[in-house]
């Protein structure tokens, strides 16, 4: 099951839980420790469902990612050091319509290669 997370401190940013086992292909394990399996994942989903349109921009400590789903504009970030992925609109009213978009792409992908 995908699980969003709204955080209510936070009105523009929310995140996908999920067993990524479970939901992301062996082919993006390249070890039994890879934070970067969840974001390949991603930006290959993003790729496939044309939502992804840079190939990321270099930040401190993350990289993040321009997004549009439905002429929605958002973000991927990913957190480099730990491996954490969190999604950002810039209209908090469009983090819902985003996030059930995103569960769906993710749930419809599961187990099944995407290339």
């Amino acid at each position: 099951m995908v699980t969003i997370n709204y955080y209510k401190n936070k009105l523009s940013i929310f995140d996908l839980s999920f067993n990524l086992r479970e939901y992301i292909p062996d082919n993006y394990f390249t070890d039994t420790i890879d934070f970067s399996a969840e974001i390949r994942f991603y930006i290959d989903l993003f790729n496939k469902n044309n939502i992804l349109k840079d190939s990321g921009t270099i930040q401190i400590w993350s990289i993040c990612y321009k997004c549009v789903y439905d002429e929605i504009p958002f973000q991927m970030i990913y957190d480099e050091d730990y491996g954490f992925v969190h999604f950002y609109v810039e209209i908090p009213e469009d983090k819902v319509k985003v996030a059930k978009a995103l569960k769906n792409f993710v749930e419809a992908t599961k187990h099944h290669l995407l290339g």
